[in-house]
């Protein structure tokens, strides 16, 4: 028995451990896909014209492509059946009763959804603030983290990492050590900071939505004052 249980908990920790060391071996692999780029286009030696934005392009597609699969293939959880469910059910139970309760409630949740929008694109515009050189970002570093890195990110920690943490653990702890995840991942002290109260934020939306969509949708719009403004 207790050998069984102990082969539970080394699973458990593994499936937590998993995604973000394969999230590194993929950096690992974007950033000499994007050397070999620049060696084919002869910038590499041109230190002024060099170009992240491949490396970046490369990392958050692999990332979408091996952790979106896992996510919403692998994990039945994940792709939020469960939840559109017991909304539909919801639905159908206020609806009898009364259909103005039902648009109320959609409405005051769309409301909800775009104040939460708005409020993470003003801490967007607020942490680009804190940096001098936002300006210094290629096109394709602005477009892959404006179109790829939302999705990419919070199907990596606010998806994977927190579903298996939670297993293992509770929501609170499955928050807060995802959240420590996320900084680490910035490998900046800085950023890193502000990545974990980001992750908290974003954590405790997806609990309260049961879903990865608005965390997108906020993350979408505070890379998008961050880098554009």
């Amino acid at each position: 028995m207790q050998k069984e249980q102990r082969k539970l908990q080394f699973k458990s920790l593994l499936l937590i451990i998993l995604p973000p060391a394969i999230s590194l071996f993929l950096e690992i692999v974007a950033f000499f896909a994007g050397i070999t780029i620049s060696m084919i286009n002869g910038t590499l030696s041109e230190e002024s014209s060099y170009d992240n934005g491949p490396v970046f392009v490369i990392k958050f597609l692999l990332f979408i492509i091996v952790f979106g699969w896992w996510y919403y293939v692998m994990i039945p959880e994940g792709t939020g059946k469960e939840s559109i469910v017991k909304e539909n059910k919801n639905t159908v139970a206020v609806g009898a009763g009364s259909g103005n309760s039902t648009d109320g409630a959609a409405i005051k949740n769309l409301i909800v959804s775009a104040l939460l929008v708005l409020s993470s694109a003003l801490i967007g515009f607020i942490n680009s603030r804190l940096y001098s050189d936002t300006a210094d970002f290629s096109a394709t570093t602005i477009i892959s983290m404006i179109v790829l890195a939302p999705f990419a990110e919070e199907v990596l920690f606010r998806g994977l990492t927190m579903h298996y943490i939670e297993k293992a653990f509770n929501p609170v702890a499955a928050i807060i050590i995802s959240s420590v995840f996320y900084g680490i991942y910035q490998f900046n002290l800085l950023q890193g900071i502000f990545a974990v109260l980001l992750g908290i934020i974003l954590g405790c939306v997806r609990n309260k939505k049961d879903g990865l969509l608005i965390p997108i949708l906020m993350h979408t719009a505070m890379n998008i004052l961050f880098y554009l403004f």
